[in-house]
């Protein structure tokens, strides 16, 4: 009998899928889509090659300063587009040689239970020992919309409208807003609650915001969208019912579980917010298992792909240190936000100004904010160029209970922005 069936091939997927064959388990992959799901196709990866070609746009508008004078540059969005479905093939084709190394037999085609552990695809049975469902998520959507774009559909733009309204000025709005805008499209975005970014402090949103100002994005909250149909959307602002063309609009206001796989037929226990399961990610039935999105605890990439070795080391009674409380969380605007751990307690604070490398390098929108809990620090939010990278520091500090005095002692190399780590303590 096959030791593991995995339902879903996103990055807790086929992690999850390595990891148990490097272990001498037996894994069968099945793959509904594209090896990587949403994250390599529609989400992460192709949203961070884009990323790349605005932060440069971003540098390129401050020529004068460093010297190249009236400087002048021909956006071609056909090869920006060109080089983000190349890096999408790269690794799609990666994760392929990887699985066919590995041992591993994945399936093409839709799965769907039959029973607790016993699945059908393309009209043949597979049963096994373990079972895990990795099916990811899928977006949310209003009723009453119609012709709207998803993050799907801008990334399999050929051509760029001249202007997009969002709806929704969560992480997938903000991180769209900031890329489209560096691209030249004229942005507005619509945020039904008092500040975007609302799962951060309010000093974050706040900066976020003026900075999307800044940058020509227009920003109005409190906007409660009812309808869009034809073109027209509809919507209340200050309790006053309001209409308006508008020829592109973007649907952003967040994902949900995607449970399309028969769990009807199961004994499993779940909701529309997700699969019921323990801190093993084990789910009621004993053998099977929910990783990733289609749990709705934490919709993020890595938290997948961990959440998948921690389903693999219960099945081979491998005990781990991982720490769900811990994953840092990576907004890729312009500038960067992340953020881990409890974000409340004493504050301890610097900015990127008073950095000697953010000040050569022209960095100096953001700061270092660490929460501190009787001398322990327990979680930090950054602000500003690298910040996806140095957030890890703080992920570290917080899970070996580092406390002030001993992080203040740390040496940090001169002259780099982790210095900013020490400034808090000034």
């Amino acid at each position: 009998m096959i030791d593991v069936i995995i339902i879903g091939a996103g990055p807790g997927g086929y992690e999850a899928a390595l990891y148990g064959a490097s272990k001498g388990l037996n894994v069968v992959l099945v793959n509904k889509h594209n090896l990587g799901g949403t994250c390599l196709h529609y989400g992460c990866i192709p949203t961070k090659s884009y990323f790349k070609h605005a932060s440069l746009i971003s540098d390129l508008k401050d020529s004068d300063l460093y010297g190249l004078a009236n400087l002048s540059y021909a956006f071609d969005f056909g090869k920006v587009k060109s080089r983000k479905d190349e890096v999408v093939s790269s690794l799609e084709k990666g994760i392929s040689f990887l699985l066919k190394k590995a041992n591993v037999t994945v399936l093409e085609g839709k799965a769907n239970f039959i029973g607790d552990k016993k699945i059908e695809v393309n009209g043949e049975t597979y049963e096994a020992k373990n079972i895990i469902i990795a099916t990811g998520s899928k977006e949310r959507i209003l009723p009453n919309f119609d012709s709207y774009l998803t993050s799907k559909d801008i990334l399999g733009l050929d051509k760029l409208p001249e202007s997009l309204t969002i709806v929704g000025g969560g992480v997938i709005g903000v991180e769209f807003a900031s890329i489209l805008n560096q691209f030249g499209v004229k942005v507005e975005v619509l945020e039904y609650g008092d500040r975007i970014l609302n799962s951060l402090d309010q000093e974050t949103s706040r900066r976020i915001l003026s900075l999307l100002k800044r940058q020509g994005v227009d920003v109005h909250l409190n906007i409660k969208v009812n309808s869009y149909q034809d073109k027209v959307l509809t919507y209340e602002e200050k309790g006053e019912l309001k209409t308006k063309e508008v020829e592109n609009l973007l649907l952003a206001i967040g994902r949900i579980p995607n449970l399309d796989c028969a769990l009807d037929k199961t004994n499993i226990i779940y909701s529309n917010k997700g699969i019921i399961v323990d801190k093993n990610f084990e789910t009621n039935v004993k053998g099977v298992y929910a990783i990733g999105d289609v749990t709705g605890i934490n919709m993020l990439a890595h938290y997948a792909t961990y959440s998948g070795y921690r389903a693999i080391n219960h099945i081979l009674d491998i005990k781990d240190e991982i720490d769900f409380n811990l994953v840092p969380a990576c907004i890729f605007s312009l500038p960067e936000i992340a953020s881990v751990g409890i974000l409340e307690g004493n504050e301890l604070k610097a900015n990127y100004r008073g950095n000697g490398k953010a000040l050569a390098s022209n960095l100096l929108e953001g700061y270092i904010k660490l929460y501190v809990n009787e001398e322990k620090i327990v979680g930090g939010i950054i602000i500003g160029h690298e910040a996806s990278i140095l957030i890890h520091e703080i992920a570290a500090v917080i899970k070996e209970k580092v406390t002030v005095s001993k992080f203040k002692d740390y040496i940090h190399a001169h002259p780099t922005l982790s210095e900013i780590y020490r400034d808090c303590f000034k």
